[in-house]
């Protein structure tokens, strides 16, 4: 498979390598190709434009070429609805964490005192 792989990417047909090509459009991250895993749709997005290599699973072996990959279309409501849940979660992180770096400089610059007489004067009437 890595060498019919090495002869795609050297600009040799699929048809020529003794390959039966099966072409696939507008596929987003979420979508799923008949015959392959879970991995294999995230193995082509972290492909660059033009790469051919071997993509395996669990049952099935596939060499690979990236002829084009496409931004998402902006005006589509799964892209936004995405984007909005994402900014939502960065907004809510970012929150937690100024919260956090408050609190801890606020502890970090308080003096702790214990009085002793108060806190043996509350244990004296728990008796």
């Amino acid at each position: 498979a890595e060498a019919l792989a090495a002869r795609i990417a050297a600009g040799e047909s699929f048809e020529a390598a003794g390959l039966a090509p099966r072409e696939a459009r507008n596929l987003t991250r979420r979508a799923f190709v008949e015959g392959t895993g879970p991995g294999f749709v995230r193995a082509v997005f972290e492909m660059e434009e033009g790469e051919a290599r071997v993509v395996s699973g669990d049952g099935y072996t596939a060499v690979v070429r990236l002829d084009a990959a496409h931004p998402p279309a902006e005006d589509d409501a799964g892209v936004t609805a995405e984007r909005q849940a994402i900014e939502a979660r960065i907004g809510t992180g970012l929150a937690q964490d100024i919260y956090a770096a408050y609190a801890n400089a606020v502890q970090a610059r308080t003096e702790i005192r214990i009085d002793d007489a108060a806190v043996q004067a509350v244990h004296s009437s728990f008796r």
